[in-house]
C-alpha cells in the first residue's frame, strides 16, 4: 500500500519556474548590456587610436612641409648669390661647355654651389644647369653630362619652366646615383626666355627620420605615395616603385575611404 502522503512530486513550482525564467532575463540582458559595452569600448578605442595616428601624420605633415620649404628656399637664394649670377650671365651664348669652365665666374659659382651642399647634410646634390651650354655646374665636379645629354627634354626643367617659380619635383630615380630624389628648382630667365635653371637635389631617405617619430601600432604601415598613387617612401624598401604593391594601396584607400588610410 502506497502512502501518498509522503509522496513528493518532481519538477519546479510555480515560484521556481518564475525564478528561472528571471535569471534567464537578467542573463540575457547581462550578456547584451556587455556586448553593447564591450562594442561601445571597442569603438571608443579605436577612435582614440585613430585620433592620435591623425595628430602624429598632421605633425609629420607640417614638418615635411618645412622641410620641402627649406630646400626651396636654398634654390631661390643660390639663383641669388652674386657668384652664381655672374656665372649665369657669363654664360649666355656660350654653346661650348668646355668654355664655360675657364672663366672666372665657373670658379667662383663653384665655390659658392659647394659652400651650399657642405652646409645642409641632407642635400645629396647642388647645381646650376645652363640651357646655351646645355651644360652643369655641379659641387661634384666628376659628374659630367654626355654630349646626348639634352637639358631642355628632361622633365624636371620642363615642368620648372612652365612653373615660372621655384618648386618641387615629382620624385625621380636619379642617373647619377641611382636613387629615388626629389629636387628644388628654381627657373631662370632673362627677358622672358628661359636660360637655366639653380637645382638642389635631395633623397627620399632624407625623410626617414620624421616618419619614424609616428608611433604605429600592430598592422599598421607609414608610406608615401605620390600623386599618381606610386609608393615613393616604405619602410621595407622593396615596395618602393613597386607597380604591384602601389596598386594594392589605392584599393586599400578606396575600400576603406580613407578610414585606416591618413594622408599626411
Amino acid at each position: 500500500m502506497i502512502n501518498r502522503s509522503n509522496t513528493k512530486r518532481k519538477g519546479l513550482g510555480v515560484s521556481g519556474r518564475i525564478s528561472v525564467i528571471v535569471i534567464s532575463l537578467a542573463l540575457a540582458v547581462f550578456l547584451i548590456t556587455g556586448f553593447i559595452i564591450s562594442s561601445q569600448v571597442t569603438r571608443i578605442v579605436e577612435d582614440l587610436v585613430k585620433r592620435e595616428l591623425t595628430l602624429q601624420a598632421e605633425k609629420t605633415s607640417s614638418e615635411i612641409n618645412a622641410f620641402l620649404l627649406e630646400k626651396a628656399e636654398i634654390s631661390k637664394l643660390m639663383s641669388q648669390t652674386d657668384s652664381v649670377m655672374r656665372l649665369i650671365a657669363s654664360g649666355r651664348n656660350i654653346t661650348n661647355k668646355n668654355r664655360i669652365k675657364e672663366t672666372t665666374e665657373y670658379q667662383n659659382a663653384l665655390k659658392t654651389i659647394q659652400n651650399i651642399k657642405n652646409g645642409e647634410d641632407t642635400i645629396q646634390l647642388a647645381y646650376v644647369a645652363l640651357k646655351d651650354s646645355n651644360s652643369i655646374i655641379a659641387n661634384d665636379t666628376s659628374i659630367e653630362v654626355g654630349d646626348d645629354y639634352d637639358l631642355t627634354t628632361r622633365e624636371w626643367y620642363v615642368d620648372a619652366i612652365e612653373k615660372t617659380e621655384t618648386s618641387i619635383s615629382e620624385p625621380y630615380m636619379d642617373v647619377a646615383t641611382n636613387k629615388l630624389v626629389f629636387s628644388a628648382i628654381t627657373p631662370l630667365f632673362n627677358d622672358d626666355n628661359d636660360i637655366g635653371a639653380t637645382v638642389v637635389d635631395f633623397s627620399i631617405d632624407s625623410l626617414s627620420d620624421m616618419l619614424s617619430t609616428i608611433n604605429i601600432y600592430k598592422g599598421n604601415t607609414v608610406f608615401i605615395t605620390d600623386s599618381d598613387g606610386e609608393v615613393i617612401y616604405h619602410p621595407d624598401k622593396s615596395n618602393i616603385l613597386n607597380p604591384d604593391y602601389s596598386r594594392q594601396c589605392v584599393k586599400i584607400a578606396i575600400r576603406f575611404e580613407n578610414r585606416r588610410v591618413i594622408k599626411i
